[in-house]
Order: C-alpha cells, then sequence, then structure tokens
C-alpha cells in the first residue's frame, strides 16, 4: 500500500496544480483537488483520506505523510473498537467510493462500507472550489444492523499528526483551553461544542486543523482525546454513551484548515457559516448499498472466482486484482462495459501465470464515476 500511495503522491505533485474557482476529481485515483488542497483518499479504506497537501502551508508537502507510524487520517474513525477511545482495524469491509456531484464549483464524494456485523456506513465529502475546507456527512445505519457501542466507534473525526502536537478548545465557561493527547483515551467534559482545533508547529511555521461542529452539539458535550493503538498520532471526537441504537444517526462536520492556529475568530466565523449557510449541494438520495457493487464467489476461494457487478450505464471498467501492498497481481477485466449486470471469472494466476499465494487481496472494479472494492481471501 505504501509503494502505490508513494506513486500516487508522486504522480499528484507532477501533474498541473488545480485552476483558481475549480474542484477537480478523480474517480479511479480517489484524488480530489481544489487550489487550496489536494487529497488522496485510501484505496483499502476509503474512509481514510491518506495523503493531505494544504497548499497555503506548502505546495508540495504531505501533511498526512508526517508521522510513517499514523494511520488514521481525516475525517473518519477506523470500524471496530477496543476501549472507550480506541479504534482497531480488524473488520473486513466492501466499500464504494463514488462521484455524486462534479461541477466546476464544487463536488460530493459519497464512501459507502460495509463490514461484517456492523451497520453500514455512508459518508458523503462535500468539496467548494478555492475554500481551505470540506464538509463530513455521516450516517450509520443502525435501522440495517442495530449495536449497542458507544457512537465513538463510528464518529466523524480527524487525526492529526505533524511536529508538536497538540489540542485546543473552548470550555462552557468560554476559557481557551490546550490539551495533549493520552494513550488511555482520556474523557474530557464540559467542552462549549463548537470547535477542536488540531495544533502543529514546525519550526517558526504554524498551520492547524479544526473540527467545526453545528450548533445541535450541546454545550457541555464530552469529548475523548487520545492516539493509538493504530496511531501514534493525536484525535478526538465527541463522545456519546454506549446503549441501545435501532435507529440511523447522521453526523455532520467541517474540516478547516488554517496557517494561523490562534486566529479563534476565524474557527467562530467558520462555525457561524457552517451553522448559518447553505453549504449542502443536491446529491441523490442516500443509499445503504452504493449504485456500483462489486461481489467475489467463493470467497474464501482456493480455485476460480467468479466476479459481479452492476451498471447503471455503459462505460469502461478496469478490474484489478491487487495484493495488500497495492500491487495488481491480475488484471480479470479491461474493456468496455454494458449497462446491467456484468460479470468476469479469475482463476487465481497472477499475471506471471502461476498461482498467487494464499491471503488477503483486494478486487478493485474502477469505472469513470466510481470504484468498488472488495477484499478476497485465497486458500491453498
Amino acid at each position: 500500500m505504501r509503494t502505490l500511495l508513494a506513486t500516487l503522491a508522486l504522480v499528484m505533485f507532477l501533474a498541473p496544480p488545480a485552476a483558481a474557482g475549480v474542484v477537480t476529481i478523480d474517480a479511479y485515483n480517489q484524488t480530489v483537488e481544489n487550489s487550496r488542497f489536494r487529497l488522496v483518499f485510501d484505496y483499502d479504506r476509503p474512509d481514510l483520506v491518506r495523503l493531505v497537501v494544504y497548499k497555503d502551508w506548502s505546495p508540495v508537502r504531505d501533511i498526512a505523510g508526517e508521522d510513517e507510524q499514523a494511520k488514521e487520517y481525516w475525517g473518519q474513525t477506523l470500524r471496530g473498537v477496543a476501549s472507550p477511545g480506541f479504534v482497531s482495524n480488524n473488520q473486513l469491509e466492501d466499500h464504494t467510493w463514488e462521484i455524486l456531484t462534479s461541477r466546476p464549483d464544487a463536488a460530493v464524494v459519497r464512501v459507502t462500507s460495509q463490514s461484517p456485523d456492523q451497520p453500514p456506513v455512508t459518508t458523503d465529502y462535500t468539496f467548494v472550489a478555492d475554500q481551505p475546507w470540506y464538509l463530513v456527512k455521516r450516517t450509520v445505519r443502525f435501522s440495517q444492523h442495530p449495536d449497542t457501542s458507544a457512537f465513538q466507534m463510528y464518529a466523524a473525526r480527524v487525526a492529526f499528526v505533524n511536529t508538536y502536537r497538540a489540542l485546543r478548545f473552548r470550555d462552557i465557561t468560554g476559557a481557551y483551553l490546550q490539551r495533549g493527547y493520552c494513550y488511555a483515551g482520556c474523557v474530557t467534559p464540559n467542552w462549549d461544542g463548537r470547535w477542536l482545533e488540531h495544533i502543529s508547529i514546525t519550526n517558526t511555521t504554524g498551520f492547524s486543523v479544526a473540527q467545526i461542529y453545528p450548533a445541535s452539539v450541546a454545550p457541555g458535550t464530552p469529548i475523548v482525546r487520545g492516539f493509538g493503538p493504530e496511531s501514534f498520532s493525536g484525535w478526538v471526537a465527541r463522545l456519546t454513551p454506549g446503549g441501545p441504537h435501532t435507529q440511523d444517526v447522521t453526523e455532520e462536520m467541517m474540516v478547516a484548515f488554517s496557517t494561523t492556529p490562534g486566529d479563534t475568530a476565524t474557527l467562530d466565523s467558520l462555525w457561524w457559516f457552517f451553522n448559518h449557510s447553505s453549504h449542502t449541494l443536491a446529491v441523490p438520495p442516500a443509499s445503504v448499498t452504493g449504485r456500483l457493487r462489486l461481489s467475489a464467489s467463493p470467497n474464501p476461494a482456493a480455485g476460480p472466482v467468479r466476479f459481479a457487478w452492476r451498471m447503471t450505464l455503459a462505460a469502461s471498467a478496469r478490474l484489478e486484482v491487487l495484493d495488500m501492498a497495492g500491487r495488481r497481481v491480475a488484471l480479470p477485466f479491461d474493456g468496455d462495459a454494458a449497462a446491467g449486470e456484468c460479470a468476469a471469472a479469475w482463476d487465481g494466476r497472477g499475471t506471471d501465470g502461476r498461482r498467487v499465494p494464499p491471503g488477503i487481496y483486494l478486487a478493485r472494479l474502477a469505472t469513470p464515476g466510481a470504484v468498488a472494492t472488495t477484499r478476497l481471501v485465497r486458500l491453498h
């Protein structure tokens, strides 16, 4: 995966910069760029944004790559929970990354993920040209799979890495507080419910990433802050106690970049904008499965595998089998696919004609507007 991400980063750095006033989006590479930042979503876990270049701070420096130990970034938790405030990526996932709306001035990307014994999760990202922020709207489908875990397990959040990490926020008295992250997942009460700011200072250069919340978050809401076990990066999210959850729950937040970490007036202005302005775009109705879904049968498999998917419109499609390092091991389909039900077979052999070793692989189907991925287990 690191090899693949490094290649993507090189391609992005060599590509022409995005023009002012334009959002450019690439489904195959799962990238979004405007004049202020560029993002690359993770192939394996597209709930996570793996590469972040904030151009106001540095036109080429990858914020997310500052700490190679870090595995959590920019907007979502990993799936699964070990203890309060902790997360671990021990669930296999099927997911779809799709472009819902793409205009020169704005775009919406939807990530739909499903894991065994967990509720499906749909996350919409809204990007606007020339703005140093994007919006996250996440719906946990408890109606499809009830759960008793704390919402912390699914909460939209930011994990932040860079030299000198600190968290800043205000409490209900208005006091401006600064705290560190803690390995035990510390619960902190009496947050004012507006914003949480992750601070970085490199030499004399400072910048921050803020999580800005809707006005519906009540003052006094507790937050949990911590780091690990998947990462040494600091992160924070609001905490909702565990209990029976049977109805769908939607959370929203703004992720905002800044080169002036101490400018609380800007954060307050963004909070007002987030809560009083029209910051949503018309998108198709939310779905649990996404508009493109890839299946593999049998799975696990020792012999041939049949891949199946459905196209709403005729378009080009590429179906690849990747190892967990992101290297292509097979190309079962690459060409034009008709609208409707489609299928391709794979005999379990690599491009060299030999059977691939047993293990976990990614089957990845890419079309001009969406990418669907499923994990495939090869047996002896």
